[in-house]
């Protein structure tokens, strides 16, 4: 079986090769461009996907007919380089700031490590925190910057999503008057 799907995966690199358009194509209908900075990875990440959809299309299919492997390789590819660029985007709009009260981290530490925008953000929440309740502070770490829903922490804290927009509005409201 492992010398099987070995064979159907040098197979699916052959077929890869020689059925290029539709990786291009797939990275086309993303809005990837050759200009783009990532361009070859996103093209090699086709080439991966398209060589593995192979083993596992020769695995359920008895039959094999390239153009409607094709069109499956097609989504295949599409499905994965959007989740690709969904990770990156989220990994770049959740950066990791610690806000745990034993860390005696200033600002001006983290100049080097960080743009001018994220050290004043992270001045303003730690000023901020002085003035937020616990739920609010909670609420800043866990909703803000990990991501978590609301609704999971209204059921968690034991409050009505309501109070926690409302928590959501006040924290807001504190970290604006801070940057400003």
């Amino acid at each position: 079986m492992v010398v099987e799907n070995e064979q159907h995966l040098l197979e699916g690199w052959r077929f890869a090769v020689s059925q290029q358009k539709v990786i291009y194509g797939a990275l086309k209908k993303e809005r990837i461009w050759r200009k783009n900075t990532y361009w070859a990875d996103f093209v090699q990440e086709g080439f991966l996907v398209y060589a593995q959809r192979y083993v596992t299309y020769r695995q359920a299919h008895e039959d094999f007919e390239l153009a409607a492997f094709n069109l499956y390789a097609f989504q295949a590819i599409r499905w994965h380089i959007r989740n690709l660029l969904r990770r990156d985007q989220w990994l770049q709009s959740h950066s990791q700031i610690c806000l745990d009260d034993d860390e005696t981290q200033t600002p001006a530490m983290l100049i080097s490590a960080f743009p001018a925008d994220q050290v004043l953000l992270m001045d303003a929440i730690r000023q901020g925190q002085v003035v937020l309740t616990k739920r609010q502070r909670l609420l800043l770490q866990r909703h803000f910057l990990a991501g978590e829903k609301l609704s999971q922490l209204a059921t968690e804290f034991q409050v009505t999503p309501r109070t926690l927009r409302n928590d959501r509005r006040v924290v807001l409201t504190v970290l604006r008057s801070l940057l400003h």
